[in-house]
């Protein structure tokens, strides 16, 4: 293992290797596609904001798309997302910091969080399929906690955007 990674994991679809999620000794996420899952044609990205390329994504990103996948690393969005202590103080400067840190353009950054947050709840709504899991009971309140988020997220981002036109 690499001396400055502290861990990492191995993320696996359709029963492929599709890429390696590590973390480091600082707490930065970094996720890279395996090489044989950028050839295969037929391997689709994991998320739409993780189009399938050879370069790894970076922390503010990573973290992003993982809050939405594990509500439970929403409260470390919160705080690297524009240094924000919760979702709730997300404010336009923190979508800016947030843009500079990722290297995003700010317009951007605010019409993306506005449509992820918008299609994850409409996602929820229309029934959500996870993997692995036999009855959708066992999701308990999951959904709705995801759901709960990604509307906050989506309404700060349109306030916000409104705010600066």
């Amino acid at each position: 293992m690499n001396a400055s990674i502290l861990d990492r994991l191995i993320v696996w679809s359709d029963q492929s290797i599709a890429g390696e999620l590590t973390v480091d000794r600082g707490g930065a996420m970094h996720f890279n596609y395996s090489p044989d899952w950028l050839a295969d044609s037929d391997a689709r990205p994991l998320s739409h904001a993780l189009p399938k390329r050879g370069e790894r994504f970076g922390d503010a990103l990573c973290k992003a798309v993982l809050t939405h996948m594990w509500p439970e690393l929403s409260a470390t969005l919160a705080m690297r997302f524009g240094r924000a202590p919760t979702l709730e103080d997300v404010d336009a400067d923190s979508f800016e910091r947030f843009a500079n840190d990722g290297g995003f353009g700010l317009p951007s950054l605010r019409r993306r969080a506005a449509a992820l947050g918008a299609s994850v709840q409409s996602a929820i709504a229309d029934g959500v399929a996870v993997p692995g899991l036999w009855e959708p009971a066992d999701l308990g309140d999951l959904p709705a906690i995801v759901s709960d988020r990604a509307g906050r997220l989506a309404l700060k981002a349109l306030q916000i955007a409104r705010q600066g036109a």
